[in-house]
């Protein structure tokens, strides 16, 4: 149905702890759009998207997801997301597959994942895994298996330069981003690691967490602050914080 590991008590208020100023205000990152003489302009806003728990794709998530923005195909169905456009946070509690135009993204259970896709190019956050080699996409022959605190790029884009692709992934602090060979002439890849805590900041749909009354999107949000805490990620990057301060002025 869509909608937004039991721990030490104590250890879990202080993760929870350090997301709470991150509450304080929602900072809009910069995403660049091309104006009409070529020339890239700074303009205001956050990754967009949907948070859903579902692990089964019937007409009531299809409709829900469709009212929300993201198109799935109408292979979509069970276990299977065929998704056309839109931005996701996938957590499930089963085994799910999510195709899309330049891959197929194979998703394990008790994973949380937000993927945007934008026509040539998905964009693939993994967040949360509960065992290792959950999470990997076949690209042709080409399988690329995933780490909590990957970014994974796929664009049938002719770019060869990360930061020169037009989403907005970039808006989440990251490092390490390179590309990869792929064995198919059609589709370009790049990886990266990402910052969790910058991720709470710049993906909406993360953000909504820090704030929600719901069950699910608490436990989601301890889940999170533990992945970030295994990876050494729990301080808010120097980037995200100069973000924050500004939109606070």
């Amino acid at each position: 149905m869509a909608g937004s590991a039991n721990s030490n008590p104590r250890s879990s208020n202080n993760l929870l702890a350090l997301a709470q100023p991150i509450a304080i205000r929602i900072p809009k990152c910069p995403i660049a759009v091309e104006q009409q003489d070529g020339s890239r302009e700074q303009e205001s806003q956050y990754i967009k998207g949907v948070t859903t728990y579902a692990h089964t794709f019937g007409d009531y998530e299809i409709n829900w997801l469709a009212n929300n923005g993201v198109i799935i195909g109408p292979e979509s169905g069970n276990d299977f997301i065929d998704l056309e456009s839109g931005n996701v946070l996938l957590n499930q509690e089963q085994d799910i597959v999510v195709s899309t135009r330049e891959g197929k993204l194979y998703i394990g259970s008790k994973t949380t994942v937000f993927v945007c896709e934008c026509g040539n190019t998905v964009v693939v956050f993994d967040l949360v895994q509960s065992k290792p080699n959950q999470i990997f996409v076949v690209v042709g022959k080409d399988r690329l298996t995933m780490k909590p605190g990957q970014m994974l790029v796929l664009t049938k884009d002719n770019i060869n330069d990360f930061e020169k692709l037009e989403v907005t992934c970039q808006a989440v602090v990251h490092r390490n981003a390179r590309p990869l060979n792929l064995d198919n002439g059609v589709v370009n890849a790049f990886i990266a690691n990402f910052s969790i805590p910058s991720a709470l900041v710049m993906i909406q749909p993360l953000n909504r967490l820090i704030i929600s009354k719901s069950k699910e999107d608490k436990l989601l949000l301890e889940r999170l602050m533990k992945s970030a805490a295994l990876l050494g990620d729990l301080r808010l990057p120097k980037q995200t914080r100069d973000t924050v301060a500004l939109s606070a002025e």
